[in-house]
C-alpha cells in the first residue's frame, strides 16, 4: 500500500499557488507581459491590452503579431531589447506605444530578461505604466514656466526674489531702475 497524500497535498497548493499568481498578474492595474526575445508576444494582462486599446489579453494576443507593433517608433524596442541584453534588465524605459485607434500612449517600461540554465534568454517580462496624463501635465507646466518667464523678464515694472535679504532674481525693469 503506497500513500499518496503528501504528493496530492503539494500538488494542490502548487494549483492554488498557480491560480493566485495568474488572478494577481490578470487583475493588475498594471500593465504586464511577457514577449519572446525575436517579438512574439508570449503573455499579456487586460491592464497592458486596455492602455493600447485591446479589448482584452486575448485580444491583443491575436492581434499583435509582433512586439514592434505596439512601438510608435519600431526602433524604440531595438534600444530596449539591446539594454535588456548588456544589463539584464531596464528600469524607467520612456517611450511612445501605438495604441489601436493610431494614437500614442507614453509608457513607463521596466524589463528584465529570463534566461535559462544555459543562460540563453528565454523570454522578457515587464510591466508598463501609461503616463501620457503626467507628460502632458508636465508639457503643459513647462510651457506656463516659459510664459511666466518671458512675461517678468520684459515687464515694464520692476521684479525681484529674495531670500534671507538676498537678491535671488531681478528682471531687466528691475536693475535698470535700481542699478
Amino acid at each position: 500500500m503506497h500513500d499518496i497524500t503528501d504528493p496530492r497535498r503539494r500538488q494542490e497548493a502548487l494549483a492554488a499557488a498557480e491560480r493566485k499568481y495568474r488572478r494577481l498578474f490578470q487583475n493588475s492595474v498594471t500593465g504586464m507581459f511577457q514577449s519572446h526575445p525575436d517579438g512574439r508576444l508570449i503573455e499579456a494582462n487586460d491592464a497592458l491590452a486596455r492602455m493600447l486599446g485591446y479589448a482584452d489579453a486575448a485580444d491583443m494576443k491575436v492581434k499583435v503579431q509582433h512586439m514592434n507593433q505596439i512601438y510608435a517608433n519600431p526602433q524604440d524596442r531595438g534600444v530596449m531589447v539591446a539594454r535588456l541584453i548588456a544589463d539584464g534588465r531596464v528600469d524607467g524605459y520612456v517611450f511612445r506605444a501605438r495604441h489601436q485607434n493610431g494614437s500614442d500612449v507614453i509608457v513607463d517600461l521596466n524589463a528584465q530578461i529570463a534566461t535559462d540554465a544555459a543562460g540563453s534568454v528565454t523570454y522578457i517580462e515587464g510591466s508598463a505604466q501609461d503616463i501620457t496624463a503626467r507628460h502632458l501635465a508636465e508639457e503643459a507646466l513647462h510651457r506656463s514656466e516659459a510664459r511666466y518667464r518671458t512675461l517678468v523678464e520684459h515687464s515694464q515694472v520692476g521684479v525681484y526674489m529674495m531670500l534671507d535679504d538676498h537678491y535671488t532674481y531681478v528682471n531687466q525693469a528691475f536693475a535698470a531702475t535700481f542699478g
